[in-house]
């Protein structure tokens, strides 16, 4: 029980880490294509896009 709880825990990390990648790279090329205004925006699109789908994930595995 407590090796799949690690488990969990670092498969966690791991989605958090990327996400954080991944958003910090769309944000830099949202900012430069298309201004501050728009990239704020996308930025909280893409944010609730990723809290609806991986709320459903990590509550299941928690």
């Amino acid at each position: 029980m407590a090796k799949r709880k690690t488990r969990t825990i670092v498969l966690c990390l791991i989605i958090l880490v990327g996400l954080v990648l991944l958003w910090r790279g769309i944000w830099e090329m949202s900012e430069r294509f298309f201004g501050p205004e728009i990239s704020i925006l996308i930025g909280a699109i893409l944010l609730a896009i990723v809290g609806i789908v991986s709320r459903e994930f990590l509550f299941e595995h928690i």
